[in-house]
């Protein structure tokens, strides 16, 4: 009868790619507890994830309602919206995110992604280039810069930092499986090689280093 740790079920088999049952398991969440942010915006993500789209954004509008001051329920919704080509809708979702909380990244990477399907790939690559100046002066999860490159079609760079993210032990890098972004690299060689290394099917040999918070 623990939330918590249906919500924390729910994340880990969505990005294993287990779809049905991370929906099963989001499903427990919510009739635990209806009323959390944070639970309902990894909800929508799963929901998202499964390419169920219109229930993500549903959840993701549900924790923005309960919270508008939470910056991650937006940052989502702003690539679900550019999935559904609600553009209008993604790069206001995407740049609430960033104001709400400019210190993390990865809303500036999806909104670099939305200008360029829009065709505005000075700006896109003008918000790429931000995040990577940003890199050199603190950390930016080089997960994020991939997102970045990929959305203005540089390939080659956005497989070099998803290998950094993995040599990094960068976090963001567990949701390479799920995450719908990647799907035209699927078959590179390179990414094929990074799902063999990360290793989603089985019990991994990966070691995360701990991280100590400053």
């Amino acid at each position: 009868n623990s939330a918590l740790a249906h919500h924390h079920y729910a994340h880990l088999l969505s990005n294993l790619g287990r779809h049905d049952e991370a929906i099963a398991e989001a499903e427990k969440v919510r009739k635990l507890d209806s009323s959390t942010p944070f639970f309902l915006t990894i909800q929508g993500l799963v929901y998202h994830q499964a390419g169920k789209l219109d229930e993500g954004i549903a959840r993701f509008n549900e924790a923005t309602k309960l919270d508008p001051t939470l910056w991650l329920p937006r940052n989502f919704a702003a690539i679900a919206y550019t999935d559904l080509k609600r553009y209008d809708e993604a790069i206001a979702a995407a740049r609430k995110a960033t104001e709400l909380n400019p210190s993390q990244s990865m809303s500036t990477a999806y909104e670099s992604v939305i200008l360029a399907r829009l065709g505005r790939r000075e700006e896109a690559r003008k918000l790429l280039d931000s995040l990577l100046q940003r890199s050199a002066e603190r950390y930016v999860p080089p997960y994020h810069i991939a997102i970045a490159c990929i959305g203005v079609g540089d390939r080659e760079n956005a497989l070099l930092w998803l290998e950094k993210s993995f040599s990094e032990q960068d976090t963001k890098i567990v949701f390479l499986k799920a995450d719908h972004i990647w799907d035209e690299l699927r078959t590179e060689p390179r990414f094929v090689e990074l799902m063999r290394k990360l290793d989603f099917n089985r019990k991994s040999s990966f070691k995360w280093k701990e991280i100590e918070t400053q």
